[in-house]
C-alpha cells in the first residue's frame, strides 16, 4: 500500500501540535551472568545506527534527534517531524503506562468501553475526572 494514495494519517480532533508518545526500555539486571554483553547490547542500541536498525524493524521512531532521517519514509517520516518539531507539545501514553499507572489506565478503559456501548458523554467525562482527581504524576524531570 502507497501512503498518501492507499492510506493516510489524520491528526485526532483537538490534538494539532501535540505529540503522544511511549518508549521500550532495555535493562541490563543486577548480577546479570554476562555483563559485558549485555552493556555491549545496550551501548548498540542506544547508538543513532542502532535505533535506526531498531526502529526500521518496528516501524517506531527513534528517540535520538541525531537519527538519519532518510531511513524514515511515507507515514514514519511525517510521525518523524512531528516528535521533533521544537512547537510540538509531547504528552505520555496513557494507555502504555507512561502518563499514569496501570490501575488507572484499566479504569479509563472500562469508562471508555461504557462510553462506546451507550455514548454517555457525561457519565465518560464523570468516570474520567474521577479517575485523575488527586493524581499527581511523576515529575519527568527528575
Amino acid at each position: 500500500m502507497t501512503f498518501k494514495t492507499d492510506y493516510d494519517a489524520v491528526v485526532s480532533p483537538g490534538t494539532s501540535g501535540v505529540f503522544n508518545f511511549l518508549s521500550d526500555a532495555f535493562t541490563l539486571a543486577k548480577g546479570a551472568p554476562h555483563r559485558a554483553a549485555g552493556e555491549k547490547w545496550l551501548a548498540a542500541c542506544a547508538a543513532p545506527d542502532g535505533q535506526d536498525l531498531l526502529s526500521a524493524q518496528k516501524r517506531s521512531l527513534p528517540a535520538r534527534l541525531d537519527s538519519d532521517k532518510s531511513k524514515y519514509t511515507d507515514y514514519l517520516a511525517t510521525a518523524l517531524s512531528a516528535w521533533q518539531d521544537p512547537a510540538t507539545v509531547t504528552v505520555g501514553s496513557a494507555t502504555h503506562g507512561v502518563a499514569v499507572d496501570t490501575t488507572r489506565s484499566a479504569e479509563i478503559d472500562t469508562a471508555l468501553a461504557a462510553f462506546v456501548q451507550d455514548g454517555g458523554v457525561d457519565r465518560f467525562l464523570t468516570s474520567v475526572a474521577a479517575t485523575y482527581a488527586g493524581y499527581q504524576p511523576a515529575d519527568p524531570g527528575k
